[in-house]
């Protein structure tokens, strides 16, 4: 429990820190999707990581 909660205030931190990022550079609309795109992307790759982990206990 204690990991996912991490694998969250990561994707949430760095949504908001491609959020800021961008703003300063693109639209609020194109912030964001950027930001939006990262949390999506963050995650996805963490529940195929956890997918594959769980796989390979199977043993």
């Amino acid at each position: 429990m204690g990991f996912t909660a991490y694998l969250a205030l990561f994707a949430v931190a760095a949504s908001a820190v491609v959020f800021v990022v961008t703003r300063r550079r693109l639209s609020l609309a194109a912030a964001s999707g950027l930001s939006a795109l990262t949390f999506v992307g963050i995650a996805v790759a963490s529940i195929l990581w956890v997918q594959v982990a769980i796989s390979g206990m199977d043993g």
